[in-house]
């Protein structure tokens, strides 16, 4: 068995896709030494027991359904007791009368017998009528200073709600007669600014999540670029093929796995370490045709 894998070899022993063999090794589940041509390797013995600790992983038991609970014993009812009979007295209709009376209940009397009639109501006078309709318009203008205090950009939905709250809030007791209306609209508008807290609320904070969002892709788009060029340098000397193929590799695992949290420092490991696998495979490459070399030479 080799003493050092590629990250290939080793996401290949533990049937896993070479990005989750990356995050593992990244995250310190898996460690990774350089070797003396200051490649990244795995040892063999770390992959082979982390894949029998994957394999040996216990399967979580089926939970067994509880028995149902007892029902409560049903309580029959207690029976009644037994009339108790007369000995030696004629039955007659006045004591079957006398004897179902019973003393512990108080005798029923008809409610409509003590009821009294209330007085006929009176109509209202002209002048309890325009004191209530000009209560009503007095309110309505306090109102109205409320409505006209939403902002114009509120939606219905929230503008609907401000309206309910004034019908509630808007009262005789609440605004009483001597209040002016300049006092009264003072009230009013901070009632309605108190309502639209949430609202506002809510704007700031989708607001301050557009900033972060817009922050994290603007950092995303640095660290990609900043990939992108040192791959364009680290290849620069290479042959335009393999150069090509190297800068595509590196181009999807910075689309895949490059996060804003993330410092340039990290994103040029992950250059490398695509970096590493092509370049090992032409120094096997190399090796193979040495190989082919000597053997046609002895030939």
């Amino acid at each position: 068995m080799k003493k050092y894998l590629t990250i290939g070899e080793a996401a290949q022993r533990l049937n896993l896709q070479v990005d989750t063999v990356r995050r593992l090794e990244r995250n310190g589940t898996l460690t990774a030494e350089r070797t003396d041509g200051k490649h990244r390797r795995f040892r063999a013995e770390i992959i082979e027991r982390y894949a029998r600790t994957r394999e040996a992983a216990p399967t979580r038991p089926r939970g067994k359904a509880l028995p149902p609970k007892d029902r409560a014993p049903r309580v029959e009812p207690a029976p009644s007791r037994p009339r108790r009979k007369r000995i030696g007295v004629d039955a007659s209709p006045e004591l079957d009368e006398w004897e179902s009376f019973d003393s512990s209940e108080p005798p029923q009397t008809d409610i409509n017998q003590l009821a009294v009639a209330p007085p006929p109501d009176q109509p209202p006078s002209a002048n309890f009528n325009r004191t209530r309709d000009e209560e009503i318009k007095r309110l309505q203008a306090i109102k109205n200073v409320g409505i006209r205090a939403i902002p114009f950009v509120v939606p219905p939905t929230w503008r609907a709600r401000i309206v309910a709250d004034l019908e509630r809030f808007v009262t005789g007791r609440q605004f009483p007669s001597y209040l002016s209306l300049f006092e009264a609209g003072n009230i009013v508008r901070a009632r309605v600014e108190e309502v639209l807290e949430p609202y506002r609320a809510e704007l700031a904070r989708h607001a301050q999540e557009r900033a972060e969002k817009t922050t994290a892709e603007s950092r995303l788009d640095a660290l990609k670029a900043h990939g992108r060029r040192y791959v364009v340098d680290e290849t620069s000397e290479w042959e335009w093929a393999e150069a090509s193929e190297a800068r595509k590799d590196v181009e999807r695992a910075l689309d895949s796995e490059v996060e804003a949290d993330w410092s340039e420092h990290d994103v040029e490991d992950l250059a490398d370490e695509i970096l590493d696998e092509f370049e090992e495979d032409e120094e096997e490459e190399e090796e193979d045709d040495d190989d082919e070399r000597d053997s046609y030479d002895e030939n």
